[in-house]
C-alpha cells in the first residue's frame, strides 16, 4: 500500500499539507494539458500535416499492414456515461452519475503479431480523463492516464477489431467535498482502468468505437475513508490515423 506522511513532510516546509497537494494538482494539471496539446499537434491528420502525398494517405486508410505497423501512432477522443456501482456493497454508498470525456493517444509498439484467435497488436495507449458528476451533485475528476496499453484482436481483411485495454493514471477532484459521501477522502484521487472494446474501420482516416471499462477512483490509503469510487463506464470514440 503507498504511504506519504504529508504532515511531516508540511513540517519541514512550513506550509499546511492542504496547501501542499492544492499547489502540486495545479502543477500536475499544468503538465497534463500541456501533454494533451503536444500529442494533439504533433498528429499529422489533426495538425494538417503528413509525410506522404495524398495516394499514400488514401492507401494508408485501406492499406491493413500499414495500419497496424510498429511505430504507427493514432491520436482520438472518448465520450461516454457511467454510473457508480456498490463495490464493496454498503447501504451508504453514493450514486454517483458522471460524464466522461477522454481524448488519448496510442503508438503501436509491436506491429502484427501472433497466429490463429490471438493475432494481434500491442500499443501504448494514454488518455487525459475528464468526469463530470450530474448526480447527486456537479464536481469534476480532471486527471492524466499516462500508464496504460491496449492489445487489438486483428484478423486479415477484417472490417471491425475486438480489444482489451488498461492502466492506471492519477487525478484531481472535488468529488470528495461532497459532504454525504464517504468514499474518497482528498482531492489527489488515482485512476484504474480496465476494459474491453470493438473498433470499426469504416472510414479510410480512422475508426469508430464501442467500449466499456471498470473505472476505479481512490487515493491508495493515504487518507480515510478509502473505499474508492467504483463505476461501470460505457464510451463511443473515433480515432484519426
Amino acid at each position: 500500500m503507498l504511504e506519504f506522511n504529508f504532515q511531516n513532510f508540511a513540517s519541514k516546509h512550513r506550509q499546511p499539507p492542504t496547501t501542499l497537494l492544492t499547489n502540486a494538482m495545479k502543477r500536475l494539471l499544468t503538465l497534463t494539458y500541456i501533454a494533451v496539446l503536444v500529442l494533439f499537434s504533433a498528429n499529422p491528420v489533426l495538425a494538417g500535416t503528413s509525410n506522404g502525398d495524398k495516394s499514400d494517405q488514401n492507401k494508408k486508410g485501406t492499406d491493413y499492414e500499414s495500419r497496424f505497423k510498429k511505430g504507427s501512432s493514432e491520436f482520438g477522443v472518448q465520450l461516454g456515461w457511467g454510473s457508480a456501482v456498490d463495490i464493496p456493497p454498503g447501504a451508504d454508498r453514493t450514486d454517483w452519475e458522471f460524464a466522461y470525456f477522454a481524448p488519448n493517444y496510442k503508438y503501436n509498439l509491436t506491429g502484427i503479431v501472433g497466429k490463429s484467435f490471438y493475432r494481434g497488436s500491442l500499443s501504448w495507449m494514454n488518455e487525459a480523463n475528464v468526469a463530470v458528476a450530474h448526480a447527486p451533485t456537479t464536481a469534476v475528476i480532471a486527471g492524466f492516464s499516462p500508464l496504460m496499453l491496449e492489445y487489438k484482436f486483428l484478423q486479415p481483411k477484417a472490417q471491425w477489431a475486438p480489444s482489451i485495454f488498461g492502466g492506471a493514471g492519477f487525478s484531481y477532484t472535488d468529488w470528495n467535498d461532497y459532504d454525504r459521501q464517504r468514499e474518497i477522502a482528498t482531492n489527489f484521487e488515482f485512476l484504474l482502468h480496465l476494459g474491453v472494446g470493438a473498433e470499426f474501420y469504416k472510414s479510410k482516416y480512422g475508426a469508430f468505437s464501442a467500449n466499456y471499462r471498470y473505472f476505479h477512483v481512490s487515493n491508495a490509503g493515504m487518507k480515510f475513508p478509502n473505499i474508492g469510487v467504483n463505476a461501470n463506464l460505457f464510451t463511443v470514440g473515433y480515432a484519426f490515423d
